[in-house]
């Protein structure tokens, strides 16, 4: 997943679900009242019971979200919904990833640095 600057919103996503391309994230409100909310801290949690939508080879719909409290029957954590009935818990690991242009950055400034030694 993506977020903007403030990183409080999902913008993009790609990945794999059970061994099939994640096609597209769904817009706020596109599925299952999603918002696509995104708390960069992780406290309580990274997402919001609201959740993510994206869709799966452009058909198939998914919501993934945390439930705080048991609202949505399936328990306290982390869920996959589609359709209906009871959400299936998922484990969920979140890690940041620096943009492209910043690990070029970074890669940048370590030449300029071992340069620098180098020359100096």
């Amino acid at each position: 997943m993506t977020t903007d600057a403030a990183g409080t919103l999902v913008t993009g996503i790609t990945g794999i679900r059970n061994g099939v391309n994640i096609t597209s994230l769904l817009p706020a409100g596109g599925y299952a009242f999603n918002d696509n909310g995104f708390n960069p801290s992780g406290n309580p949690a990274f997402l919001t019971f609201n959740g993510v939508s994206y869709e799966v080879l452009g058909v198939d719909k998914y919501n993934f979200f945390y439930d705080f409290d048991n609202t949505a029957g399936g328990g306290i954590g982390y869920f996959d919904f589609i359709g209906t009935g009871t959400p299936t818990a998922v484990t969920a690991t979140f890690t940041p990833v620096p943009e492209p242009s910043m690990v070029f950055g970074f890669v940048a400034l370590g030449i300029g640095v071992g340069l620098k030694r180098k020359l100096g």
